[in-house]
């Protein structure tokens, strides 16, 4: 059997201010009338603190009592990065997101968050403040240390155990089903690695945090 460590990060700085979570305001959603299926929003953004945010889009398609789909094909002012202003845009294309669902009972959100931690992967987290302490909220996702090197994977049951260097897996090896909720899973060597395995910044919890 292979012996997992699932990784939640903490950052390694303590925190002495108050965060202000940012305000969001939509003040237009409009789909396009060219047969396109593109969805224009438009929103306005001010946070407080004047922080980089990360902006995410939501959909329900049951007049807003749930927001199951966080969309993916989406450009403009969305992703990492987004500063306050008004006027923001996002465009939606519900036809390659959605290419089957039609319908005139569609609610859009628009999150910005103002805390989060993107790896060298590219891969983002959300994080949450507990006392003067950073955690990531979400499990290490990551492929290559902090260096650009890949993390072995790919390995036996029998393999994994014998192993004495770093290496990664997805639970139950199934990337589809079980990598956004779990993360990848890391050998110990992996986490002792001096490549390092957390984002900048960031390190592994120990017992003196």
């Amino acid at each position: 059997m292979k012996t997992f460590l699932i990784l939640t990060i903490l950052l390694s700085l303590s925190f002495l201010w108050a965060n202000t979570l940012p305000v969001v305001e939509i003040t237009s959603v409009v789909q396009r009338q060219d047969g396109s299926r593109l969805v224009d929003i438009i929103y306005n953004l001010n946070d407080a603190d004047g922080d980089e945010m990360y902006v995410t889009l939501q959909v329900s398609s049951d007049g807003g009592s749930t927001y199951p789909l966080t969309c993916t094909q989406v450009t403009g002012n969305v992703g990492i990065d987004v500063l306050s202003g008004n006027d923001k845009q996002i465009v939606w294309d519900a036809g390659i997101e959605l290419p089957n669902v039609q319908g005139d009972n569609f609610f859009f959100k628009v999150i910005a968050e103002d805390m989060y931690v993107v790896d060298i992967d590219g891969n983002v987290y959300r994080t949450v403040q507990i006392g003067n302490q950073l955690w990531m909220a979400e499990n290490l996702k990551v492929t290559r240390y902090r260096n650009g090197d890949l993390i072995p994977t790919g390995h036996s049951n029998s393999a994994w155990a014998g192993l004495s260097t770093g290496a990664q897996c997805v639970y139950n090896n199934n990337a589809s089903n079980e990598l956004d909720t779990y993360g990848r899973l890391y050998n110990w060597y992996a986490v002792v690695d001096s490549r390092g395995l957390a984002p900048e910044g960031w390190r592994v919890p120990s017992d003196d945090i």
